[in-house]
């Protein structure tokens, strides 16, 4: 017999009890061990009767979208593992939830809305409910794969499997939502700016259109053309006027200078440019000189000389005529030369200041034109990129993919009902030998030599059989 004693580890103990003083004080409680057993397998039985929950599944695949919608341009993939974290948050969000229970009507239905009617939560029993949903609707998501799997558990199979499938519609809604509402947005901004471009293109149609009425002008090329020939030829017209012009009066001046200078009239027939006057100016030189030949062999008084004197008399005398004839009609030349210069030269000018004012109009329907052409110009670009923000606009989240839908679940969830029984049994075991165990400390009894000698600290000296159990 041992009379060492070692430390003790529990309390109200004065040594360490060893497994076989555990194991009889056990065997002496296997009543408190076999009740706690049993109520443990009856509360499993219980909850596998009473508390039966099934849990519905879902798959779903979201692609990350390479390119926007409304620019067109390549999507960085490092946002990837952004946008997936994001579609799994607003699978659960709030707004997705609150459209699940207005979907299945589960504000309506009693049994559901029971759980957090007047449960003190804030919001209203919606967005109670929306928010209990967000809470118990789990989103698995592989490391790797792009593969969601989307569950929900409850105690009504149908419910449960509606739950998840409602989730998928409406988030399918919201993400097609999130995708085509800024697009929509921008179609709306771009159509209201088209509709700025367009008032702009039709005010400058307007303001072209009322100057060619107002101005009156034919609004082409060959008109103008036709109207610089006829200002060109005006002019042609009357610089020959005025050359006709200067010519008579250069004639007209070189007779009064002869006048003037006391020229005798062959001088002054030299300088007019009449057949009748050189004529008469010949026939005068021509009797001058037969008087002169005559005039060396006879007198003075000769008759043949007062002859000849007096056809140079007459001679002279209609060439005086001739030469005051021409003159006046000289003159009457440049009265008239001198009228048709200043008569052309009125038409060039209001020709001139007719096409100058034409020019003028047309080089501000030019600039009409030209507003018009800029303003159609940035209409039609606007214009084409419309189509791509209009594409946009209409698109839908094709990146998204439901591989499964959910099925009302015909098995319970969580452990089966042998495995709920092992485990009942497991805690049952362990609960009822901690009770017989707290029942021993408080308790002891002596039903072995080696709890005197652990407890007492006394030796043993001998055993008594008395016939009855220890």
């Amino acid at each position: 017999m041992s009379t060492a004693i070692d430390r003790p580890l529990i309390p109200g103990m004065r040594a360490t009890p060893t497994v076989g003083q555990i194991v009889r004080a056990l065997y002496a409680r296997w009543r408190t061990v076999a009740a706690a057993v049993a109520v443990f397998v009856v509360l499993a039985l219980i909850a596998a009767l009473l508390m039966k929950s099934y849990e519905a599944r879902a798959s779903l695949v979201i692609e990350f979208p390479s390119l926007d919608p409304v620019t067109g341009q390549a999507r960085s993939t490092a946002l990837a593992d952004s946008y997936r974290a994001t579609q799994i948050d607003l699978m659960t969000s709030q707004n997705v939830m609150l459209g699940v229970v207005d979907q299945l009507g589960l504000a309506e239905d009693p049994e559901f809305s029971a759980e957090v009617d007047g449960d003190g939560g804030e919001g209203t029993l919606r967005q109670r409910l929306a928010s209990k949903l967000s809470e118990q609707v789990q989103v698995r998501a592989g490391q790797v794969s792009q593969l969601l799997v989307l569950s929900y558990r409850g105690d009504d199979p149908q419910r449960s499997a509606a739950i998840v499938n409602a989730v998928i519609d409406q988030y399918m809604k919201a993400s097609e939502t999130m995708a085509t509402d800024p697009a929509r947005q921008r179609l709306g901004q771009y159509s209201t700016f088209l509709d700025g471009l367009r008032a702009k293109v039709d005010e400058a149609q307007d303001e072209l259109t009322d100057a060619r009425q107002r101005f009156d002008v034919i609004d082409s090329s060959a008109a103008e053309g036709v109207e610089t020939s006829r200002l060109n030829d005006l002019g042609t017209r009357l610089n020959a006027a005025q050359a006709r012009l200067q010519a008579a009066q250069a004639e007209v001046e070189q007779i009064n200078a002869a006048r003037s200078s006391g020229q005798p009239v062959v001088a002054q027939a030299d300088i007019l440019d009449s057949n009748v006057v050189q004529t008469l100016k010949n026939r005068l030189v021509e009797f001058q000189a037969e008087r002169a030949d005559v005039a060396e062999s006879l007198g003075p008084n000769h008759p043949r000389i007062r002859a000849i004197d007096g056809q140079i008399a007459t001679v002279r005398s209609r060439l005086a005529d001739e030469i005051d004839a021409y003159l006046a009609a000289a003159r009457q030349n440049v009265q008239a030369a001198g009228a048709e210069v200043n008569a052309l030269r009125e038409t060039y000018d209001a020709a001139r200041a007719e096409v100058m004012d034409k020019q003028a109009k047309r080089s501000q329907l030019d600039s009409y034109r030209r507003r018009l052409d800029s303003a159609s110009q940035v209409y039609e670009a606007a214009l084409s990129s419309y189509d791509q923000v209009l594409g946009g606009s209409e698109l839908t989240a094709q990146n998204v993919s439901v591989i499964t839908r959910a099925s009302p679940p015909t098995n319970t969830a969580g452990l089966s009902f042998k495995r709920k029984l092992a485990v009942a049994l497991v805690l049952g075991a362990i609960v009822g030998t901690l009770i017989a165990l707290l029942q021993e400390l408080r308790d002891r009894r002596v039903r072995h030599p080696e709890d005197i000698e652990r407890e007492l600290e006394l030796p043993v000296l001998g055993e008594l059989d008395l016939g009855g159990s220890r």
